[in-house]
């Protein structure tokens, strides 16, 4: 009976990661195999986050805008959503204009320039060593 456990443990294939510093040997579902890897989220982009038609667009391609100032007001289920800069920077490219209907995640804002902290970023002291 050892050797029967030996041999199915040797067909496992098993995967080696680090996690905070330390490291793990563990075999992984297929589930885990097939999911799609974290893509971090570029605050220079914009999109919608609801279906909508867009009621008001308050810049234009090449302006400066400060972190925090309105940029188009995205109209969905019968509400006024103002949507803001989360950077500091300059319109790279503006993908709507007012009466466009827009869908769930699409483009909206590219922004370049300066990338701000975030209140919590801000927030975070930095670790002494």
């Amino acid at each position: 009976m050892e050797n029967e456990n030996e041999n199915t443990e040797e067909k496992k294939e098993f995967q080696k990661f680090t996690l905070d510093g330390v490291s793990y040997k563990t075999t992984l579902t297929k589930k885990w195999l097939a999911h799609k890897p974290y893509v971090e989220r570029d605050p220079g982009k914009i999109y919608s986050f609801i279906p909508g038609t867009i009621l008001k667009v308050f810049i234009k391609d090449g302006q400066k805008v400060k972190m925090g100032e309105q940029l188009l007001i995205l109209q969905a289920m019968k509400m006024d959503n103002v949507l803001t800069s989360p950077v500091l920077g300059v319109i790279k490219k503006l993908y709507v204009a007012a009466g466009d209907k827009v869908a769930n995640k699409q483009l909206l804002v590219e922004l370049e320039g300066e990338i701000v902290a975030t209140k919590k970023e801000k927030k975070k002291k930095p670790v002494k060593k």
